[in-house]
């Protein structure tokens, strides 16, 4: 079994960002937020075409994904 010893590598690299890291990883995730909002509201009307949405949905969450691994340069991944 292995034994972590200091924080936790999600913990660690999140110590390691700059503030204006951190102020940019905040900004994706806002409009992270935004697009989830913008879909749920597209949802709620009934007419937009599902499966449609759903790829949408995809692609934003990628997107976003890329987005903030691109401010944060993860090198073991």
């Amino acid at each position: 079994m292995t034994q972590h010893h200091g924080a936790p590598p999600s913990l660690a690299v999140e110590a390691t960002r700059s503030v204006e890291q951190e102020a940019l990883v905040q900004h994706c995730r806002q409009l992270e937020r935004q697009a989830r909002a913008l879909l749920k509201d597209l949802e709620s009307h009934h007419v937009a075409d599902r499966q449609w949405l759903a790829i949408g949905r995809t692609h934003l969450a990628i997107g976003c994904m890329c987005l903030v691994r691109a401010v944060t340069r993860q090198d073991f991944f």
